[in-house]
């Protein structure tokens, strides 16, 4: 009776064993696998003429405030501006200055 015992007991281990043994394990160079798709070429496409946009629209957003800017140092150096007015232009100028930061962080 122990024989028997030890008899089951040896192939139930065999058997489990073999369950472990027949694992496989597989490995996918997914950068390999994108870049073949055509989709993902379309996609980098897209997004270089998209970030292109938003960089020469940066850049306009940028001239024209460099423009008021320049506008508004002048005005303030020739005195045609009162203490408030040149308050009120300081407090925009600055918040668009903020919104070119907030955009420039999008690009």
């Amino acid at each position: 009776m122990a024989k028997f015992l030890s008899i089951q007991l040896f192939l139930l281990l065999c058997i489990t064993g073999s369950g472990f043994a027949q694992a496989k394990y597989a490995h996918i160079n997914s950068g390999n696998l994108l870049a073949q798709m055509p989709e993902v070429k379309s996609a980098d496409n897209q997004l270089i003429a998209l970030r292109k946009t938003m960089v020469t629209d940066g850049n306009k957003r940028l001239a024209a405030f460099e423009k008021k800017y320049q506008a508004f140092v002048s005005s303030a150096q020739a005195g045609s501006l009162t203490k408030a007015q040149i308050a009120t232009q300081e407090k925009a100028l600055q918040t668009e200055q903020e919104g070119l930061m907030k955009y420039d962080k999008q690009i």
